[in-house]
């Protein structure tokens, strides 16, 4: 097993968000929060994209985390709501949005410089302007999200978009997330400093009889890393999972019978991979966007991770 552990704890910058909820607790559990999930439409509230939102229903001031599904966000945030809402109990503001194909044909139209990552730029702008009119109107008064604590965050070929952004908008977010990362436009090495968390799982590459795999490697989590030379950054490859572990259990049983995406046989540990994963997020935001720096050793200290790694590196 790889272990290239390197704590530069005297570099480490954390700002502390006092007027920002954080979650103090284990992260590896259900977040203490109750939350709820509110539609955002194209026809019913003039948003650029379909969206999501998972909010807790306690009034606060909360981090937000935007993400962007797999498949450059062609899959469907609904997919992915059991990890989102476990993220979101532990205090953050979670939004998700989805593309359609007729998004793209009508951007192309309009830039022939696009990129799906344009449509999530418009999508996030739009939502600094609306959120709070957004919630307000779904009576979540006293809710209120803070857009100078933005994380992104994506599955699989959404870290496409979630890089694009950060590196064309490097003042947008303070964090990322990416699970299953798969960025093929990423082709040259980053020159600023954004945090970065990187978990990809073992049975992701993995592939049976004809069928391809669901990720290929040469545009995987080690080639982000490779490219994003500048701490803080994580990453960790999960033992025993497979790509479609991030979505919902509907989904996963999808995977689990077509075998479409390898996945465990374990169908009882896939909780515990999702409970992993939204605590992975959580405490990696909660160092870096709210700056509660108690619960960095949960990404960084393999003793205390809930699930085993094939292969681990912090650079931090």
């Amino acid at each position: 097993m790889l272990n290239c552990a390197i704590f530069l704890f005297g570099s480490l910058v954390l700002i502390k968000a006092a007027d920002v909820y954080v979650d103090q607790g284990y992260p590896f559990q259900a977040g203490p929060l109750k939350v709820q999930q509110i539609p955002v439409t194209k026809i019913g509230n003039g948003s650029p994209l379909d969206s999501i939102i998972i909010h807790p229903v306690t009034p606060g001031t909360y981090a937000i985390f935007f993400f962007v599904p797999g498949f450059n966000g062609v899959l469907r945030s609904a997919y992915y709501t059991e990890y989102l809402t476990g993220v979101a109990q532990h205090g953050f503001i979670v939004i998700s949005a989805d593309l359609s194909f007729g998004d793209e044909k009508e951007a192309k139209k309009r830039d022939r410089g696009f990129h799906f990552g344009d449509l999530y730029v418009n999508q996030i702008k739009w939502m600094q302007k609306n959120l709070a009119i957004v919630l307000n109107a779904t009576s979540s008064s006293g809710v209120v999200g803070s857009w100078d604590h933005l994380g992104l965050g994506s599955h699989s070929a959404g870290a496409d978009s979630a890089v694009y952004i950060a590196v064309n908008h490097p003042e947008m977010p303070k964090a990322l997330s990416l699970m299953g990362p798969y960025a093929t436009n990423l082709r040259k090495a980053v020159n600023f400093s954004v945090p970065i968390l990187l978990v990809q799982s073992e049975l992701s590459t993995h592939h049976k009889g004809i069928m391809p795999p669901c990720m290929n490697d040469r545009f995987g989590y080690k080639h982000i890393w490779d490219l994003w030379p500048h701490p803080p950054r994580v990453r960790m490859q999960v033992k025993g999972f497979g790509h479609c572990g991030l979505c919902n259990k509907a989904i996963w049983e999808e995977c689990y019978k077509t075998q479409a995406c390898v996945t465990t046989q374990n169908v009882s540990s896939i909780p515990s991979y999702l409970t992993f994963t939204e605590g992975l997020t959580s405490a990696f935001f909660a160092a870096y966007i709210t700056g509660y720096d108690a619960n960095l050793k949960y990404v960084i200290n393999q003793t205390l991770f809930k699930e085993p790694v094939l292969d681990f590196c912090a650079d931090v």
